[in-house]
């Protein structure tokens, strides 16, 4: 039985220790991936984890290495547990295609004024965003208060 956190201190440690170490990470990724036998939903899981700690760390080209391998393992598979692996694969791979990459994020306000956080440059978005959001959660709720 394979165990998630034993698989993830492996990818911290390899992370730690280097270019060496993360290439024979991902050869043991491969030869678990072609053990049909291993074709789990653990598997899929366990893998898709790995992959997510080396984008996590900066590591793209390795982590798209391995959705790749993980997207080829489960090619075969039963079809819940395929269209599982590629559903997850292709999320993963998405959100790896955006990194780095300048976001657009464009709407209207609750009270109608207009916002494009894509034209914020050197500030927490994520944060910022918040803050919108909030500020006029609280302006709404206060002129509801005001009208009881």
């Amino acid at each position: 039985m394979l165990e998630k956190t034993a698989f993830r201190e492996k990818a911290i440690r390899a992370l730690k220790r280097g270019k060496q170490e993360i290439a024979a990470l991902l050869l043991g990724i491969r030869d678990l991936l072609q053990d049909e036998d291993k074709a789990s939903v653990e598997t899929l899981d366990t893998t898709l984890n790995t992959g997510q700690i080396l984008e996590y760390s900066g590591k793209f080209d390795d982590a798209k290495q391995v959705f790749g391998m993980i997207k080829l393992a489960f090619h075969q598979a039963d079809q819940k547990l395929a269209e599982q692996a590629s559903h997850s694969v292709q999320y993963a791979k998405k959100w790896l295609g955006v990194i780095g990459k300048k976001i657009e994020i464009q709407g209207i306000h609750m009270e109608g004024t207009p916002f494009d956080l894509g034209k914020v440059q050197g500030e927490s978005r994520p944060g910022r965003f918040l803050g919108h959001v909030v500020g006029a959660l609280v302006r709404r709720i206060s002129r509801r208060e005001s009208h009881l």
